[in-house]
């Protein structure tokens, strides 16, 4: 599924549908919690806020991510216990960032380069939101849709 995303993506740049910036379609409402938050608690934040990461923050600079991928391949599928693991131990460090200036085919390339699904997103060197390979593909939608009906 992901890879089919990935190809309409691309088809999409070529055909020049994507001119936005990345700063069109980034999450500005970002969730972030401390390196020594439980992986239990961490995945309670994910589910509480219907997201799918959680970025971690030390001394209010942004260090990592956790995912629910990476609570389901680093600890659940090894029966690791939630309650004593810190996202600490578990985070993405470090970030792959893009300055939200950038088109949104720059994005969707740095994610493929790098085998990334979500992307921090800065201005002027301060972290400002975060992108997704989602947030992406609803946005391809849209313009193709936008497109059809010649709007």
């Amino acid at each position: 599924m992901r890879s089919n995303v990935r190809k309409l993506i691309s088809f999409a740049i070529y055909y020049g549908v994507l001119r936005m910036k990345v700063r069109d379609i980034k999450i500005s409402d970002i969730i972030r919690t401390s390196p020594e938050t439980t992986i239990t608690e961490a995945a309670r934040l994910m589910s509480n806020k219907k997201i799918g990461s959680v970025l971690i923050e030390e001394k209010g600079s942004l260090i990592g991510i956790v995912t629910k991928g990476d609570i389901l391949r680093k600890i659940v599928a090894h029966g690791k216990n939630t309650n004593s693991i810190r996202v600490k131990d578990v985070m993405t460090s470090p970030l792959i960032k893009i300055d939200e200036e950038h088109g949104v085919d720059d994005a969707n390339n740095l994610m493929v380069k790098n085998n990334l699904r979500r992307l921090i997103t800065t201005k002027d060197g301060k972290d400002t939101g975060i992108v997704t390979l989602t947030d992406i593909s609803k946005n391809l939608r849209f313009l193709w849709t936008k497109r059809i009906l010649g709007k």
